[in-house]
């Protein structure tokens, strides 16, 4: 029987052996006891991190934090966990913290947490082999929404803002603000009191807005705009004329543009005791009957601003 060299990369598996004029193959020693498999015990252990699965089991949310738990995973799979969360669903500019025990399944996540936002949440573990840190995928996506934190410098005033964003509007950014807009859009049109508002109107018309469960235009400004304002915009209520007529209405700056926002519900007005006030007003503002005016740009409008 002659040996022959086996061709490179081929060692490892076969021994190439004449015996005759028969070639015969037979697997090396140590092909043969590892049984096909290529994985050293480190790479077995990397593969085992890497394939872990980590789930995110409940969240729950205040005004500054948010609390996280997931199902824990044994100490042959994880040393700790990563937890990652941030207020879009792409993770950009994302925050991050380490959890160092493989035994700890929770986290309270506070840093740049602020209220009534909402925040994409993921969790994946972590283990060292040798000297690499193999982490697993990331789990799936859970949001969470934080609770809303008016500041209107009255103290009933803000209880009941929270309570109508975090029971009634709930979704945040720009649909949680139209979704706010049609919340006040929708309660009753009255004139009672429609003089010209002073000093804080703007706190004092929402007051009287929830507690009538409807208003004048001042009042419905009055409250919409302090619900925006709990939702991070900048905004406010204004008092003026459109057509000449008086009127109140709230006005949003986004990206350096003012919007013009009245929540005087045209539908509900026609239907008022005053609709053939209501019927003047819609005219004027050359607005469809089942339509109010929503982030419109200020230059594209009849409303003046009066001292």
């Amino acid at each position: 029987m002659k040996n022959l060299k086996a061709r490179k990369g081929m060692a490892a598996l076969v021994t190439i052996a004449l015996v005759g004029s028969t070639m015969a193959l037979a697997p090396s020693a140590a092909y043969a006891a590892d049984k096909g498999s290529d994985q050293t015990p480190k790479n077995a252990s990397m593969a085992k991190v890497q394939k872990a699965k980590t789930k995110i089991s409940k969240l729950s949310s205040d005004q500054k934090s948010i609390t996280v738990k997931w199902k824990k995973l044994s100490s042959s799979k994880a040393d700790g966990y990563q937890v990652r969360y941030a207020a879009n669903s792409t993770f950009k500019k994302a925050k991050t913290v380490k959890v160092k025990k493989a035994s700890t399944a929770k986290a309270v996540l506070k840093k740049g947490v602020k209220p009534f936002t909402t925040y994409y949440v993921q969790v994946r573990a972590y283990k060292k082999v040798g000297k690499k840190t193999v982490y697993s995928q990331w789990s799936a996506t859970k949001t969470a929404t934080t609770k809303a934190k008016a500041n209107t410098g009255d103290k009933k005033l803000d209880k009941k803002i929270n309570s109508i964003l975090d029971k009634k509007i709930k979704k945040t950014g720009d649909a949680g603000l139209k979704k706010a807009f049609d919340y006040v859009a929708k309660l009753p049109y009255g004139t009672k009191g429609a003089t010209k508002p002073k000093g804080k109107w703007a706190v004092t018309g929402a007051k009287k807005m929830i507690s009538n469960k409807g208003g004048n235009c001042y009042e419905s400004a009055a409250l919409f705009c302090q619900l925006a304002k709990a939702m991070g915009y900048n905004a406010k209520a204004m008092a003026g004329k459109t057509s000449g007529r008086p009127h109140g209405w709230v006005e949003i700056k986004v990206s350096g543009t003012w919007y013009v926002c009245d929540p005087n519900n045209t539908t509900t007005l026609l239907k008022s005791p005053n609709s053939k006030i209501a019927k003047q007003i819609v005219e004027e503002k050359g607005l469809a009957l089942d339509s109010c005016l929503f982030m419109q740009p200020k230059s594209d409008t009849l409303f003046v601003y009066s001292k």
